[in-house]
């Protein structure tokens, strides 16, 4: 009997010791990993500032490709903006509190009742941007009573952030690198109905503000009812050029039948005027557009061809985030007004008017010159 309750003493002592190793023992923890992957630092950092981006950025350590992020709020980019996530019964929240454009963004992460810190910073080298990650927390004391039974977690964290740097570096170099530039000649392009929302600002900003005002036109067009007909486009201002720093767009949804927006309504409806166009297509991420248009622009001076000042730029989406999430299959159709001296032009006609014999003579003879005239293969990191 008495051996017992030595027993059950000594079991008890070894609980309370271990109970107050536990309590006592410093929880906190701090992991690093660094990366260079062959992209311009400021595609990686808007890349990875976007949570609508974060399938393919899974470093916590209960994420991987099966983990599933959803958007609380319109916000993804930037700070505000809040992703959560759930990998079969784990779940968490990521939120981002701090940003320095182009060189730094800070998150929390929250799982359970951890609380983790991530730090980003992007740096220029040679040919590549090299990116750091750190993250920093604090165990709780079943965490910690875990860790020291299982294992260490911080081993366990820093392994997943490698493993998840590697897969994104993999991802991003292919995805944001493989593109086609395809010049197709001069073509029409046809009138269409649209609502739209107009912004002035800066160029490297329109792929955010299309992705923050697209869903409130779709919202405002299934509240009233509207039909749509074909895919989302912007509108450049006449002067509009890809080497300025700031561009006057309107983001539009092509509609079936014109519409007035009352007054003081953060949309406005229009109709596009169908104008001759040099077409070129680009197969691939929003970052290459630039290279697109110089392309283009290449072209419309070996070839002679004149802009029509009196027109608009356009650039329709034709496949994009909402069809694929991986960057290299979107596609981007630019139309370049400019001016024929054919009959074509003489009288623009509209896509649905009936046509004369000398008028559907015209439209064939344009249409012969869509196919592609010019092409561009590159698989290879912008130095």
């Amino acid at each position: 009997m008495k051996i017992a309750k030595y027993i059950f003493l000594l079991l008890l002592l070894a609980s309370v010791a271990f109970t107050v190793f536990i309590a006592t023992h410093d929880g906190k923890y701090e992991i690093k990993q660094s990366k260079l992957i062959k992209v311009p630092k400021t595609s990686l950092y808007n890349y990875i500032n976007d949570y609508t981006n974060w399938n393919t950025i899974n470093i916590l350590a209960d994420t991987d490709s099966t983990t599933v992020y959803t958007y609380p709020t319109d916000k993804t980019i930037g700070k505000g903006a809040i992703a959560n996530w759930n990998t079969g019964e784990r779940e968490g929240e990521i939120q981002t509190v701090k940003t320095v454009k182009h060189d730094s963004i800070i998150q929390y992460a929250y799982t359970d009742n951890e609380k983790q810190e991530i730090i980003w910073t992007f740096k220029d080298t040679l040919n590549s941007t090299k990116i750091s990650v750190r993250i920093k927390g604090k165990l709780t004391f079943t965490e910690k009573a875990y860790a020291i039974i299982r294992g260490s977690i911080e081993n366990r964290a820093e392994a997943a952030l490698k493993q998840g740097l590697t897969k994104m570096s993999h991802f991003i170099e292919k995805e944001l690198t493989t593109y086609n530039i395809m010049v197709m000649g001069k073509t029409i392009k046809t009138n269409n109905f649209y609502l739209g929302y107009t912004v002035t600002g800066s160029i490297e900003n329109i792929d955010k503000n299309i992705i923050a005002v697209l869903p409130k036109l779709l919202d405002f067009i299934k509240t009233n009812r509207i039909s749509t007909k074909g895919e989302p486009f912007v509108i450049y201002d006449k002067k509009y050029n890809r080497n300025t720093t700031k561009a006057i767009y309107t983001i539009c949804i092509p509609i079936e039948e014109e519409i007035i927006t009352s007054e003081g309504s953060e949309f406005e409806g229009g109709v596009l005027q169908s104008f001759p166009a040099l077409k070129t297509t680009l197969k691939g991420d929003y970052l290459n557009l630039k290279k697109a248009w110089a392309t283009s622009n290449k072209y419309i001076e070996e070839k002679a061809l004149v802009i029509d000042t009196t027109r608009n730029y356009v650039e329709v989406y034709r496949n994009g985030l909402h069809q694929s999430k991986n960057p290299s299959e979107w596609i981007t159709d630019i139309y370049f007004p400019i001016t024929i001296t054919d009959s074509l032009t003489k009288t623009v006609i509209l896509p649905n008017a009936r046509l004369t014999p000398v008028q559907q003579a015209s439209r064939q003879e344009v249409e012969k010159t869509s196919t592609p005239a010019s092409m561009i293969n590159d698989t290879t990191p912008e130095n």
